[in-house]
């Protein structure tokens, strides 16, 4: 089906063997030759204006490192079937207290820009689950600003097996989180712990 795009060189096809889902998303972004970045995981859809308005976006809030949008959901056998989940979203300050709470950012609703990558580092490839939100915190932590585009550009496809989001798997994405908040914890020193009321979301993972 896309050979015949990857011979136009509409596409760049890049083969290696699977290092998982970070060591791919790292492969990307290393070759990618544009000013931003977006990502799409096989079993999601963008919106047809997602990368013009998020591009929009960022050239007209130059403040911004990270933009990300509202997204819907549908389960795999009812694709027509559009859902919203009642998620709070935020931006600037606001990221990093919630993101302890619990993960808000879909990597398909997000666009970076290319030097995110530079200033913070690139996803975690010895985590195997949670590398977004650990790539997430790490940026708002470090000081970049994470901007929420109050508008829907993209389905997030629900599958039954095969995905984070089905029952199953949620044990281990629990403990992988425990992971990232306890990494979070050896950097802060006592005041942010407290201010972050770290010690209490850790012990509800």
């Amino acid at each position: 089906v896309l050979m015949d795009y990857i011979r136009g060189d509409k596409i760049k096809y890049i083969f290696q063997k699977n290092k998982g889902l970070s060591g791919a998303r790292n492969t990307g972004v290393r070759r990618a030759i544009g000013k931003y970045i977006a990502l799409l995981d096989a079993d999601d859809l963008f919106l047809p204006e997602k990368i013009k308005k998020q591009v929009e976006y960022l050239e007209s809030h130059p403040e911004c490192d990270i933009s990300y949008c509202d997204l819907y959901h549908f389960y795999e056998n009812r694709p027509f079937r559009l859902l919203r989940l009642r998620y709070k979203y935020y931006s600037g300050d606001e990221v990093l207290p919630n993101l302890i709470k619990g993960n808000f950012i879909a990597p398909l609703a997000v666009m970076f820009r290319k030097n995110v990558f530079s200033r913070f580092g690139y996803f975690n490839e010895n985590m195997g689950r949670s590398e977004d939100l650990e790539f997430w915190i790490r940026i708002a932590y470090g000081g970049g600003k994470i901007c929420f585009m109050p508008i829907v550009l993209g389905k997030i496809r629900i599958r039954k097996e095969g995905n984070l989001q089905n029952f199953k798997s949620q044990p281990e994405v629990k403990s992988t989180n425990l992971e990232v908040l306890n990494y979070l914890n050896d950097k802060m020193d006592n005041t942010q712990r407290e201010e972050y009321r770290l010690n209490y979301y850790r012990a509800v993972y």
